[in-house]
């Protein structure tokens, strides 16, 4: 019995550090990308851009001007 107990305290610390890392790792990848498109020296111009074209696109799909 005791070595069930240790089995499953041990799988559910290693599931729980997975998750932890992998939060960890997405809010570190959505930080640099928010940080490169959103500054006004790094990828700011090519947001506006990429809003602008999908802007266009809309606007030629539907008809208006």
């Amino acid at each position: 019995m005791e070595l069930i107990l240790q089995y499953i305290k041990i799988y559910f610390s290693q599931k729980g550090q997975g998750i932890s890392e992998y939060a960890l790792l997405l809010g570190f990848v959505v930080t640099i990308v928010s940080v490169v498109l959103l500054s006004p020296f790094g990828g700011g111009k090519m947001f506006m851009s990429i809003l602008e074209a999908f802007g266009m696109v809309i606007r030629t799909l539907t008809g208006k001007a």
